[in-house]
C-alpha cells in the first residue's frame, strides 16, 4: 500500500496484510480498519463515527465562513489591533507600536467584538493567527 490521502472518512476492510497497511491508512485519515471476519455491528459503528466527524467538520466549517465574514467587516485598524492582541500584546505596548493612546485600544476592543459577535473574542489565538501575521503589522495602519 502506497501513500494514502483521502478526502472524506474511509473505513478499511481487508482480507491479509502487514503491521504497516493499517499505519498508513489511519495516518491517512481513516476511521477504521477492519480485517476479515469482522461484526457487522463493528462496521456500523465505524460508519457511524465516519458521518458524526464528518457533521462536525461541517458544522466547523459553516462557523469559520460566518467568523470570517464577521472579520471582514472590521476596519485596518480594528484588525491591526486584534492582531498584536493574538500576539501577547498589552493595551499600552499596541497603543505605543502602533502611536494611538492606550484609551484608543481599549475603545478598539470591544467595537471589534460588537461587530464580530461574542463567540468570536474567545476563540482568537485559534482562528485569527490563520488569517492575520502580527508580522504583518510593522507599521501603523493610519488613523480610524
Amino acid at each position: 500500500m502506497g501513500r494514502c490521502i483521502f478526502a472524506a472518512a474511509s473505513v478499511f476492510i481487508i482480507g491479509h496484510g502487514d503491521i504497516s497497511m493499517p499505519v498508513t491508512a489511519m495516518k491517512g485519515g481513516a476511521i477504521e480498519f477492519l480485517t476479515k471476519p469482522f461484526r457487522n455491528q463493528d462496521l456500523l459503528d465505524a460508519i457511524q463515527l465516519g458521518l458524526a466527524r464528518d457533521r462536525a467538520r461541517l458544522e466547523y466549517q459553516k462557523s469559520m465562513v460566518a467568523l470570517r465574514a464577521r472579520f471582514e467587516t472590521l476596519t485596518s485598524r480594528e484588525r491591526e489591533v486584534m492582531a498584536l492582541v493574538v500576539a501577547g500584546r498589552l493595551n499600552k505596548q499596541i497603543a505605543y507600536e502602533i502611536g494611538v493612546s492606550e484609551i484608543t485600544v481599549k475603545s478598539i476592543l470591544p467595537r471589534s467584538c460588537a461587530r464580530c459577535g461574542r463567540l468570536l473574542c474567545p476563540i482568537w489565538p485559534g482562528w485569527l493567527t490563520n488569517w492575520i501575521s502580527p508580522a504583518k503589522v510593522s507599521k501603523p495602519l493610519g488613523c480610524i
